[in-house]
């Protein structure tokens, strides 16, 4: 048995890409990686090596949050608030409180079995700022990827109440857009293509598309040229084929998802995640709120037309991805995708090893294999046999180390 840092055992383990079976394992945990996985088989640790013990328990990859806010996450636990209202409030706020915010809701995430968030967009550069304090220790969080703020047309998506997105007009002025967020960090870069549910119906619409097809070309070349992806907010069916068509990596929420362009996407490696969740809820606060026709015109076109798009999606084998934006929920995501016909074992992958993929991360990790990171959710029961068992985090690890549970699973150990 190699040197060990600590060993997991449960009942239950779902490893490798394909989330594979593997019952009474243990698992072998060495500065930050697994080295070690396979049947427990009755062996006893090294004297002296901390072992987690679970009984009754599943280990699997920590969960992939694939497009957040960071800043404004909060708001999903905000009942009442909607979005145009909630997320306008919070956006307009000094910088120094959206950081407070988005600590807080980092914190959430990682109790929410969340390891790795994708920020997609947070004005003043917040998740940057979030993503070096999490790598600095100095707070506790998952780890984050942050394309810095998103890019959109003057007045376009996440511009008409607050300053979410950087506004650029014209090939050049976009080009020059990309060239600083990656000056500033960018992991990948966000493009706002479309319109989309926020300033509805009076501000913006998701069929409304909102950057040209040489700005939408300009951005990808050059993000493309300084090996950086790009995904683009993209909502109605104009607005992703002319992503599609200018090379984009991902599409967002992809409300009008044809068969013809699913199948573009799969030929052309695009991946979509389409924040399911994350849609519903916006428009059920607004139906709350007491805004019947607009709540009523989004359910059909945008709701059920979103559902309709995931579905030629899976049938299409494009490469599906779980993000929940701000007021959605990601075990609601994971479970949504189960609802809608995709296998448990599938539904998991959009939330591990798929999400890795999109991020480019997949030959280290989003899944339990040897040699990849130790980030790693235990659930107290099998998410294979009811998705919903993800709720029942009993403790989650990121780098090897303990970042979320009883401390009984510590005290009794150590």
């Amino acid at each position: 048995m190699p040197e060990l840092d600590f060993i997991i055992e449960a009942q239950l383990a779902l490893v490798g890409a394909d989330l594979q079976e593997l019952s009474d394992p243990m698992l072998g945990v060495k500065d930050g990686r697994i080295v070690l996985i396979g049947p427990r088989d009755g062996q006893e640790p090294k004297a002296g090596v901390k072992v987690f013990r679970f009984p009754g328990c599943t280990v699997m990859p920590g969960l992939w949050n694939l497009h957040v806010h960071i800043q404004r996450r909060h708001l999903a636990r905000s009942e009442g608030t909607t979005f145009r209202g909630g997320a306008a409030e919070v956006e307009n706020q000094p910088p120094a409180l959206k950081a407070i915010y988005a600590a807080v809701n980092a914190k959430a995430e990682l109790n929410s079995g969340v390891t790795t968030i994708r920020d997609c967009s947070s004005g003043d550069h917040i998740s940057m700022h979030l993503r070096r304090a999490v790598e600095a220790g100095m707070l506790s969080g998952p780890r984050v990827i942050s394309c810095g703020m998103g890019i959109a047309s003057t007045g376009g998506h996440e511009t008409h109440m607050y300053k979410g997105a950087v506004e650029a007009d014209g090939p050049d002025e976009v080009a020059k857009a990309v060239r600083n967020e990656i000056k500033l960090g960018a992991d990948f870069i966000k493009l706002m293509a479309s319109g989309g549910l926020g300033g509805f119906p009076d501000r913006e619409s998701p069929r409304r598309v909102e950057m040209t097809d040489v700005e939408l070309a300009a951005a990808i070349s050059q993000a493309h040229a300084r090996d950086r992806s790009v995904t683009a907010h993209a909502m109605g069916e104009a607005s992703i084929r002319a992503c599609i068509n200018a090379g984009i990596d991902g599409i967002e929420h992809g409300v009008e998802l044809t068969s013809e362009l699913a199948a573009m996407m799969k030929q052309r490696n695009v991946y979509f995640v389409p924040t399911a969740s994350g849609v519903s809820a916006v428009v059920e606060r607004m139906r709350s709120a007491g805004k019947t026709q607009a709540s009523e015109y989004l359910h059909e076109h945008v709701v059920q037309a979103q559902r309709r798009s995931i579905r030629t999606a899976m049938d299409s084998g494009v490469l599906i991805g779980a993000g929940t934006d701000t007021l959605g929920d990601i075990v609601r995501e994971v479970v949504t995708f189960g609802e809608l016909g995709m296998d448990r074992r599938d539904a998991l992958k959009t939330a591990t090893s798929n999400a890795a993929l999109i991020c480019r991360r997949g030959d280290r990790t989003g899944q339990l294999s040897p040699g990849f990171d130790a980030d790693i959710l235990v659930t107290g029961n099998s998410p294979l046999e009811d998705l919903n068992h993800l709720r029942r985090v009993a403790a989650v690890f990121i780098g090897g180390h303990i970042v979320v549970g009883d401390s009984a699973w510590k005290s009794e150990r150590e």
